[in-house]
């Protein structure tokens, strides 16, 4: 790779966000899930619902590297993900806008120290916890839209329809993004080449889905960690919608008019207190994606959102 390959900063960026946030992994178990994802990824089991099917295998992949605790090496994949995201968003910014004044290496690189700011997701960036892997996958889908837009070449939009298929297998929040991801790449692709690309596109999206098989086959090997026993299909199916969550929790999930008003401001307090800089920098970025005629500036707008 050449000085200015635009891989070379992402790599750089990549590398040296990995090493700084794999040095902040806990050695134990520290807040939110992380006690089930780690037990889960150390014997191949199922996590709780809807099943994570990929945070779970790529962490057991990481408890063969032959450092710290158990729930430190499952937390670093959590770190490596979080280091791919920012990874991401430098390279969606720096492709983005590269005739916007100020907004060049240095400026792609404060956007990426943005997800930093976030109390949110700092936090998880150092957990066995799922977030760093969707973020991940988010951030990357937003820098393969921005160069499917520019260069128009239907190679991006597979690129684009995997990552898809991966957020959505890894978190049930990836089946809100799948529209704008839709919409992007059917604009950005050329109209004679759309027929094949949406149904390569399609087959990759669902080829990332087949990875809740691994559920079933979990469970069937009896591990010694096995939320909700998925291993019949009527347990499968309600493992992966969630079902028994949705029973649980449906006050919250449909509540009275006040209750939804008040859980709003709850929201957006929290919001501000856990994003961080990342919320009015976001606002910012949306304002100009919305109103700018810089090439990608708009399909990362969209992206955002995602």
């Amino acid at each position: 790779m050449r000085a200015g390959d635009p891989r070379v900063g992402f790599a750089l960026v990549f590398v040296a966000f990995a090493a700084l946030l794999t040095w902040q992994v806990p050695p134990g178990i520290a807040s939110l899930d992380a006690g089930d994802f780690a037990t889960a990824s150390s014997v191949l089991g199922v996590p709780h619902a809807t099943g994570f099917p990929i945070q779970t295998a790529a962490g057991h992949a990481m408890t063969w590297l032959p450092w710290s605790g158990l729930a430190g090496r499952v937390g670093g994949f959590s770190a490596l993900c979080m280091a791919l995201a920012m990874a991401g968003v430098f390279d969606a910014m720096r492709t983005a806008m590269p005739c916007v004044r100020g907004v060049g290496a240095a400026g792609a690189l404060a956007g990426a120290l943005a997800l930093c700011s976030a109390d949110t997701l700092a936090l998880h960036a150092v957990v066995p916890e799922v977030y760093a892997l969707q973020l991940a996958l988010v951030t990357l889908s937003l820098a393969a839209g921005v160069r499917l837009h520019g260069s128009g070449d239907p190679r991006w939009a597979m690129v684009l329809a995997l990552l898809a298929g991966l957020a959505v297998a890894n978190h049930a929040t990836g089946r809100l993004a799948v529209p704008i991801w839709l919409a992007v790449a059917w604009r950005a692709v050329p109209t004679h080449q759309r027929g094949r690309a949406s149904l390569l596109g399609i087959l990759l999206g669902c080829l990332a889905l087949v990875s809740y098989g691994y559920l079933a086959a979990a469970a069937g090997s009896a591990p010694t960690h096995n939320w909700g026993d998925p291993s019949t299909l009527e347990r499968w199916w309600a493992h992966v919608t969630g079902a028994e969550i949705r029973a649980a929790f449906a006050d919250e999930m449909r509540p009275s008019p006040v209750r939804a008003a008040l859980a709003a401001l709850v929201f957006v307090r929290q919001a501000w207190d856990g994003v961080g800089f990342a919320l009015p920098l976001g606002v910012v970025a949306l304002g100009m994606g919305c109103t700018t005629r810089v090439p990608g500036a708009r399909p990362a707008t969209a992206l955002v959102l995602a």
